[in-house]
Formats: C-alpha cells, structure tokens, sequence
C-alpha cells in the first residue's frame, strides 16, 4: 500500500512511498511515534496500532482508533449478552476476540452440520496463533478448554496465559494481534523489540509478516540490531521532531553492499565521526589502543585494509545524508610512498611504522610507560633498543 509520509522540516511536498515493509529508526525523543502517528493519521481507516509495552499495561484514558483492537472489543461487547466487565488491558482484549471469534466458528459449524453442510473445519485465526506459537516455543502447548485458553509446558498443569511472562505475552500479543488488523492494513509497531529476546527476533517478525502478506508494516524503533535485520526493508532514519511546524528533520537510509545497513545505524546513533580501523572487534591490538588515542571518534573495526579503504570511501561518499566526518587507518605493510599518498588523499592514513604493534615500540611511548611504572624512563629505553 502507498503510505504518506509526514512532511520534511526542509520540504513542502508530501513524499509518498510504496513498500511492504518500512522500519523507521531514531534515538529516543527523536520524534519517532509521533511520526507514525502521523503516517496513520494520513492514512486514516487502513491505520492498525501495535504496541506490546502498552498493551500489557492498564492504560489512562484516551483516543480509541477505528478497527484498532479495543474498538473491535467494544463492538463486541455491544453485541454480546454474556460479557458484563470490562477487561483492563489490550492483551486481555485481544484473548477475548479469539476465543470469542473460535467459539463463534464452532457454533456455525455446528448449526450448519443438520442440514447436511458438514464440511472440513475452517482454519481459524486461534489455528493459524497456535501453529506459530508452538513453533516460536516448541515446549509450550495451546490448548482450548471450556471455552477458556490455556498454555501447557512441559511436566505442567494448563495454566492462564497471564500467567507467561511479558516476553511470552508480547509474541502472543504480536502474533494474534497482527491476525486482526483489517485488509490491506498498514500495521505501525511501536518498539517491535520490547520484551523480546535477540535470538528469536528476526525469525519471529519474518514469520509474522508472512501471516500478512496483504499488509505494509511500519515499524518504529530505537534498536538498531532490530532495525538491520530488516533486511528487506526501507530504513528511515529520523533525526528530530519540530513540534511548531509539526515537521521532521529525516533521511533515507541507503542498503550499500560496500557499507552494511547495521553498521551504518550504530554509527549514526553515536553522532561522532567515525574511524575505520582494521583488527577483529576484540582482542586485537587495533581495537585496544586506538579508542583511547582518539576518543572524539566512533572506532570501528573491520578487519582487513581493503575494508577500511571500501567503507571510508562508502561513508563520505553519503556524508550529504549523515553530515559526519570519515577517516581511516591502514597498516604500512610495504606501501610506496605514492600509495600512502594516494590513501591519505582519500582520507585513510597510514602510520609511520610498519605494523600497529610497532607503536608499542616508539621511544616517546616507552618513556611514558616507564614513567607511569616509576621506573627510570633512559634506563628502560636503553634496555628496549
């Protein structure tokens, strides 16, 4: 579906974008839930809300949104002479509708089965929650009991779903929740990542994507392992929000093979200029030293030089979007002089010494250890050369 996006601190045209997927990232009180606020207020009846950290909470008064999950819970309750409480919470809710709705299901199959109409049982939305529950928890069982939902593990009595833990609750709420958003919805999560262990992330939002293929999700996060593995998606990083001109300041967030999506995030959450630097992220010399030579730097490690010189290059050649300083810092080895030029023209420089390991080794940083050790600084270096 076309989505509207919110209008640009620096522009006066209403940008569209047409994507099945859409992760919105940003530091917090960058602006970003107010952001999809607005992509759903733009978007109107196809808007569908996601939220686990409220939906597990008693929430304060407030808006209630057409075909949002309490709305539909509200209509039911209208129309129901069996439901006289209220039920706090939008995870209750949602439970309700459910086992409302499979209850609903069996009493027409039912009612249909003396007319001779009896047929296979269609799939239902507790069907479709159940087979992906079970695969996301292999030793947690769904079961249907007198009406009631009931969760078994493993040498376990069934025991009530509030009783599983917020990480537990937030796939179930996510997992049902998504089942019950409207046709061709756009479905705006707000922190996808709340209570969810890293493990089972990526494969349990790519699994729910796949229960709503006719959807556009949009997903609102500060987390940025989250937001790399979105592989598929268009990446929107927003900077900040003007509440005046109810505008924001963001920028699309380019997929670079030569520069990894999820490097790029922790970078711009940083907001530091940044150093590439070769050496494995730990236990290398690399990764040791230079952070504390240049600490006004976000350093990253990347292996070899070819890396450092490639993402130097990818970094500054989008410096119109990020508005950061790149340099980088490759090993001597046995460069010519015109190579070590050519590098530093490129803004990746190349120590006088052949090897970091090398540096241990200039006079100035001997003396100064042997100062710091209280030793005599001539005699150790005399010893050392």
């Amino acid at each position: 579906m076309e989505i509207l996006l919110p209008k640009r601190n620096d522009s006066a045209q209403t940008e569209k974008l047409s994507s099945r997927t859409v992760t919105v990232v940003g530091a917090n009180g960058a602006g970003k839930s107010r952001f999809g606020v607005e992509i759903a207020r733009r978007i109107q009846d196809h808007a569908f809300w996601l939220s686990a950290q409220k939906a597990l909470c008693i929430m304060p008064p407030h808006e209630v949104w057409p075909g949002s999950i309490e709305a539909m819970y509200r209509d039911a309750m209208e129309h129901s002479h069996y439901v006289s409480r209220e039920i706090p919470t939008e995870f209750d809710q949602l439970l309700f509708l459910l086992l409302s709705e499979e209850c609903r299901n069996l009493f027409e199959y039912k009612f249909k089965t003396p007319r001779g109409e009896r047929g296979n049982f269609p799939e239902t939305r507790f069907d479709r929650v159940q087979k992906l529950w079970e695969r996301v928890f292999p030793r947690n069982k769904m079961l249907r009991a007198e009406g009631r939902l009931l969760i078994q593990s493993e040498n376990s009595e069934p025991f009530n779903p509030l009783r599983l833990s917020s990480g537990e609750k937030a796939v179930l709420y996510y997992i049902a929740g998504v089942l019950f958003a409207m046709p061709n919805a756009v479905i705006l999560v707000e922190d996808p990542e709340f209570y969810l262990h890293h493990s089972i992330m990526k494969s349990l939002w790519d699994s729910i994507e796949s229960l709503r293929k006719d959807c556009t999700f949009v997903y609102l996060t500060h987390d940025l392992d989250f937001a790399a593995s979105r592989v598929e998606s268009t990446c929107i990083w927003v900077r900040s929000f003007d509440a005046d001109r109810m505008s924001w300041d963001y920028e699309f967030i380019r997929n670079d093979d030569s520069f990894p999506e999820g490097m790029y995030l922790d970078i711009l959450g940083s907001r530091k200029p940044v150093l590439f630097i070769e050496g494995a992220a730990t236990g290398s010399i690399d990764v040791k030293l230079y952070p504390y030579i240049f600490p006004e730097y976000t350093v990253k490690p990347l292996g070899g030089c070819n890396k450092v010189i490639e993402a130097t290059r990818a970094f500054a050649d989008l410096k119109e979007i990020h508005h950061l300083e790149s340099r980088g810092i490759v090993d001597r080895d046995r460069r010519t002089e015109r190579e070590v030029e050519y590098l530093r023209s490129r803004h990746v420089y190349v120590p006088e010494v052949a090897e970091v390991e090398n540096l241990l080794m200039l006079e100035g940083v001997i003396r100064s250890v042997a100062r710091r050790m209280k030793r005599n600084e001539n005699k150790v270096f005399e010893i050392v050369k």
